[in-house]
């Protein structure tokens, strides 16, 4: 999600891919211009990290990740928190679930709130409904699973509030699962994406991302959070410097290999002690290569 008249007041271009989001022109000493969230604290977030690294691969979506948290401002604990940091021009870019986008594109405007799902790097999945085991009132159930599937339902989703057939108070800006709904009038819809029409989109490995779930969360949280003033001092150092492809390597490269943390994950979730010694070397390493760029970076500028 992006904010137009942020954009174009600092002469930036508007973000189309995950890459994008670590381009230097969002750099800024002190507080960059794209917004973040703690994958610790948001399930959301977490999908949308992970989303990056299977969409380009563990090596270069990590270098992604950390250019990315390079740009960002900060840290929300709370994902709701990002959409907002978009919409008063706190930040001018970042990575959001869409129906944030789609509830503050419709309050206002598209020629102030952009949204983009890149594609063929990202997930569309949808929600899930079922009916609980055992429920006592299972045909009341039945009848509200087929209303919502219905277009009488999907259009509550989709519609603004107020326009017949749509929600009376509140947009909720969640795309359906009916393609003709999608032929609506762009002025009637709070949803601004067809996904029938995008790009073949990400096969998303769910198993990957749940085998690896809690020990991403603390590799993350250690060399992109965490360690978030060193890395920020280092990207700004480094950019600083006209010959830097050797700087930026050493700056983005991945804390470590994706069969390793594969191989870790186990032994830290049966080990609190183990987790702890190792989220404090993730740590301590990153900020020791974060400190010694920018010290490379900063000798460099003074001669």
């Amino acid at each position: 999600m992006y904010n137009r008249v942020v954009l174009r007041r600092l002469g930036m271009p508007e973000p189309r891919t995950w890459v994008d989001l670590g381009a230097p022109q969002y750099s800024a000493r002190g507080a960059g211009w794209v917004g973040a969230a703690d994958p610790r604290q948001s399930s959301s977030v977490h999908v949308i990290y992970e989303n990056i690294l299977q969409a380009y691969g563990w090596d270069k979506g990590f270098r992604v990740l950390i250019r990315l948290a390079a740009n960002a401002r900060g840290f929300e604990r709370e994902s709701a928190g990002v959409p907002r940091q978009v919409q008063i021009g706190e930040v001018a870019c970042a990575p959001v679930i869409d129906f944030f986008a789609f509830s503050l594109i419709a309050r206002e405007g598209r020629d102030t709130i952009g949204f983009v799902l890149p594609e063929g790097l990202t997930v569309i999945t949808p929600d899930a409904v079922a009916i609980v085991r055992g429920a006592p009132h299972r045909p009341v159930a039945e009848a509200f699973l087929r209303f919502l599937l219905s277009e009488e339902g999907q259009k509550i989703w989709v519609l603004r509030h107020g326009v017949p057939g749509g929600p009376l108070r509140y947009d909720l800006g969640r795309p359906s699962i009916l393609p003709r709904l999608y032929e609506l009038p762009a002025e009637a819809s709070a949803v601004t994406i067809h996904p029938f029409r995008m790009a073949a989109a990400l096969r998303y490995d769910s198993g990957t991302a749940s085998r690896r779930w809690n020990v991403l969360n603390d590799l993350i949280g250690a060399v992109l959070i965490d360690s978030h003033t060193e890395l920020r001092d280092a990207w700004h150092d480094t950019l600083a410097v006209r010959d830097n492809a050797d700087l930026l390597a050493e700056l983005t490269r991945p804390p470590c290999a994706e069969a390793t943390l594969a191989g870790l994950a186990e032994s830290l979730r049966e080990s609190p002690r183990e987790r702890v010694r190792q989220i404090d070397a993730w740590l301590e390493a990153a900020r020791r290569r974060y400190r010694g760029v920018a010290d490379q970076a900063s000798r460099r500028t003074a001669s």
